[in-house]
Order: C-alpha cells, then structure tokens, then sequence
C-alpha cells in the first residue's frame, strides 16, 4: 500500500472515529445524568446492564473466541454486571452525600460500563454492515491487538466521563443547577471525546493494516 494512500486511510478513520467519540461523549454523560436523577432509568439500567454482561457471558461460550480474546470480554462483562448492581444502588439514593473519594470511583466504574456497551454495540453494528454489503475483505476490528486497543481506549474515555461527572457532583446538587452542571461536564468530555476517539481510530487503523500486511506476507511464503 502506498504511504499516501495509509496515510489517508488512517486521516479517515481517525475523523469518523472522533465524530463516534463524540456522539459516545454525549450518550454516557446524558445516561449517567438520567441514572442519578431518575429511579427509573436507574432501573432501567441496571436490569439492562446485568442482561448484557450474561449476554457476553453467553457469547464467549458459544463461539469459538481465543483465550487471549476470551479474558478480556470476560472481565467486562463482570465490570458490566457489577454496574448494572451499582444501578440499584443509585436508586436508593446512597450516592448522595457520599465522599468524593468512594463516589468518583464508582461513577468511573459506570462510566466504563456504558462507553463500553455503546462502543461495542457501534463495532458490531459497522462489522455486520460491512460484511453484509461486503465493502471490505476484512472487518473494522479482527485481531487481538485491535480489540485490546479499542477496549483500552473505550475503557479510559468512559472513566474520564465518570470522574468528572463524580466531580460535578451532580446528584448532591439543587435541581436548578442540574442543567448547569451537565452543560460544564459536556464542556469539558465533547473535546476529550473527540481526541480519544481520534487516537481509537488512528491506531486500529494501523493496527489493522500491519494485520493485513503480515497476513498478505504469510500467504506469500507458502
């Protein structure tokens, strides 16, 4: 492939990934917002959380995943478990005048969950496009490599929501300035969302290129 041609691969990847980033920097403060001001969505939530994490559960055991693979949903999908339990919690309003040191950890740990489940859900939402229509030979995200630079990058950008989310002490605040300090997290996650979700898209990009390169050279040989 030529250096140009990469190059521009790369540049699109990174700006459709930084646009996801975004709209994922929008959905995880709006969920979290509505998990701590709403019994309901917390509810809501929950239940739907613990029905994911079984759902991967389900899905490392009846497909053909490789252990290298395999630990790392599995770990997820108890971090996903563990924050749809965090959920109820929140129901019972046991976050609210609770110290930011056990309160930011826990909202990060939520954070994690949600930008997880909307990262993955998106992945698997262009893989089946893509092979449906057959655009492309391989899939956005195939590898080992891949898949642990997209869960460290989903990971780290729904952590950042969650600290400053647990920071804005958003569920300890009077319901006018609600609106207030949802529009200064969005503030600061939009622009963090789209520089993480640029360096995601760059790196799969490339890691998925040296995939194919490798694969191509492996062919070669025999």
């Amino acid at each position: 492939m030529e250096p140009n041609e990469k190059c521009k691969s790369m540049l699109i990847s990174g700006i459709v990934a930084g646009v996801l980033g975004l709209g994922i920097s929008f959905v995880v403060n709006s969920t979290l917002a509505e998990i701590s001001a709403s019994s309901f969505f917390s509810t809501y939530f929950g239940l739907l959380f613990i029905v994911l994490g079984g759902v991967i559960f389900c899905r490392v055991h009846s497909q053909t995943v490789s252990d290298s693979r395999k630990k790392y949903f599995l770990a997820f999908g108890c971090l996903i478990i563990l924050s749809g339990i965090m959920c109820f919690i929140l129901e019972e309003n046991w976050f609210i005048g609770m110290h930011p040191a056990l309160k930011i950890p826990l909202y990060g740990i939520l954070g994690i969950s949600v930008s997880y489940a909307l990262t993955f859900a998106v992945v698997d939402l262009v893989n089946y496009t893509f092979a449906y229509f057959a655009l492309f030979e391989h899939t956005i995200i195939e590898n080992t490599e891949q898949i642990v630079a997209v869960i460290s990058f989903s990971a780290l950008m729904g952590l950042v929501f969650g600290v400053i989310f647990g920071i804005m002490d958003y569920e300890d605040s009077v319901i006018y300035h609600h609106k207030l300090n949802l529009m200064k997290e969005e503030l600061y996650c939009y622009p963090i969302g789209v520089c993480i979700g640029v360096m995601s898209g760059v790196t799969n990009e490339y890691l998925r290129k040296n995939h194919m390169k490798r694969m191509e050279s492996f062919e070669d040989e025999i």
